[in-house]
């Protein structure tokens, strides 16, 4: 694993998540407005943490994601990304569960959507990652 790879791929992986969560909000308005209720307000301290987690979560996707996919096969890739969603969604319903002020529905949403769209990023990794390898083959 070379430096300039893994940053190549911590910005595709960091750009993939946040594209994906805005679809998902788009085409399913109904499960992200209540989501969008509970936040934080604009300005609030907390913003920086949420940034920083989703740097750290995507130094983590990456950095395991390049150990383990090296063919570029977006079923690998899917396979990967579920299992990377499983480990999101179980630390959120761990908090959800914990969390007075989250609704069910709310929690639900989150947690499936970290699992769908970590799928999506994993097989969206794996094509551009397979497209990148055959460049630098030939």
């Amino acid at each position: 694993m070379t430096i300039s790879k893994f940053a190549i791929n911590f910005v595709i992986v960091f750009l993939l998540y946040g594209v994906y969560m805005i679809v998902a909000g788009v085409l399913f308005p109904m499960a992200a407005e209540p989501m969008m209720a509970i936040k934080r307000v604009d300005g609030d301290a907390i913003g920086a943490y949420v940034l920083w987690g989703h740097v750290f979560q995507t130094i983590a996707f990456v950095w395991l994601f390049m150990k383990t996919i090296t063919d570029g096969s977006w079923k690998q890739g899917a396979i990967f990304g579920t299992m990377f969603g499983l480990v999101l969604l179980g630390t959120d319903a761990v908090w959800y569960g914990t969390m007075a002020a989250v609704p069910a529905d709310v929690a639900h949403y989150s947690m499936m959507l970290n699992l769908i769209v970590s799928a999506l990023v994993g097989a969206t990794t794996a094509l551009i990652q397979g497209a990148m390898n055959k460049r630098t083959a030939t």
